[in-house]
């Protein structure tokens, strides 16, 4: 096979695969409305949804979501990237120095950016 068909096959690949999850028609569970405290989240969230549906942090917070999301998908690439050189090294000490050195900064990057979206999820959930 030609080298460009296998890279737009292989991107055709990784674009089904990573859009399968918007495919999913799972149902959400809704919370019981019984009683006075369930009668008061659901207006508390009726109201959140309606105030807050176009807002500009709304947008910004989804804005970082897929930004930290991306970075990770980035990160995990370049471990099995790495994990590949190192196995076809073939016993060759540069090599297989340059993949250590590539998976060490990507779990470093994974770690800064699984922290990233921890205090982005604190900040959004606690503080705003």
């Amino acid at each position: 096979m030609n080298k460009r068909v296998k890279q737009i096959l292989l991107l055709l690949f990784l674009t089904l695969l990573l859009s399968l999850p918007y495919f999913v028609f799972a149902e959400t569970s809704t919370a019981p409305t019984t009683g006075v405290i369930g009668k008061m989240q659901s207006a508390a969230q009726s109201s959140y949804q309606i105030v807050n549906q176009n807002s500009l942090m709304t947008y910004i917070g989804q804005f970082i979501a897929v930004f930290l999301g991306l970075l990770g998908i980035i990160f995990v690439a370049l471990m099995i990237y790495a994990g590949f050189k190192w196995m076809t090294a073939a016993g060759d000490a540069d090599d297989v120095k340059k993949a250590k050195a590539t998976i060490r900064m990507a779990i470093i990057g994974l770690v800064i950016t699984i922290a990233a979206y921890a205090l982005w999820k604190f900040v959004a959930d606690y503080l705003l």
